[in-house]
């Protein structure tokens, strides 16, 4: 296959599944916890070149609950009070319109966090460039979902990646049975997938602690541009 298409080869003993919620959970939350000592979740890994090994990136492209931004809160502050290991930085990459729905969301849930560790965190919140005008305007919320939802769900830590379908909400952990295929130690892959987190935050509308968004300088504007 490799010869014929572009392909990642990874060995077989790299790989291990995820059976169940729970052992979803526990691996999400030790390697969250573990973040002050060199946890990566999706995310940026150019951030990382030229700042030695130690420098530790976080980037999460999901849907979150209250506990898994209790561990998130944990691992900044963690890594902002240990002096022997560089300030942790997080990037998050959420979907604008189903992160956004309700008063409660992952978008507020983040917002604290957002706030308080302002300088180590950055949430990107995707837009459909197809949701704009009178479209934007009329279809109601869920339903706009329906024009386009950035859906990705993939967690790095490290040179390691969890692909999977489920996001980081209380069901996932619990009672829903999803997909989780870890792959150990496979930097290439965990460099594909980071610097597709990288370039979709980029042309994203920002989060700001106000809860406003911008967007970075010289991107086009998903749906005024």
């Amino acid at each position: 296959m490799a010869e014929q298409v572009p392909a990642f080869l990874v060995p077989g003993a790299h790989v291990k599944i995820l059976t169940s919620p729970d052992q979803f959970y526990q691996a999400m939350k030790n390697c969250t916890e573990a973040s002050g000592d060199g946890f990566l979740v999706s995310g940026n890994r150019t951030a990382r070149a030229g700042t030695g090994e130690g420098k530790n990136f976080v980037s999460l492209i999901c849907f979150f609950s209250s506990g898994q931004v209790d561990c998130m809160e944990e691992a900044l502050q963690h890594s902002k009070e240990n002096s022997r290991s560089p300030d942790l930085k997080v990037s998050v990459l959420l979907d604008y319109t189903r992160g956004s729905r309700g008063q409660i969301n992952s978008r507020t849930m983040l917002l604290p966090l957002l706030q308080r560790f302002a300088s180590q965190m950055r949430v990107s919140l995707y837009h459909t460039p197809d949701l704009r005008g009178l479209l934007r305007l009329l279809v109601p919320q869920r339903f706009n979902e329906t024009i386009g939802v950035q859906h990705i769900k993939v967690y790095l830590f490290d040179d390691s990646i969890i692909i999977s379908g489920a996001n980081l909400s209380d069901s996932y952990f619990t009672n829903r049975q999803d997909r989780y295929v870890l792959l150990e130690n496979c930097r290439e892959v965990a460099d594909f997938f980071s610097n597709l987190a990288e370039a979709v935050g980029d042309i994203s509308l920002q989060l700001q602690p106000d809860n406003s968004v911008t967007m970075l300088e010289g991107m086009v504007h998903p749906y005024k541009g």
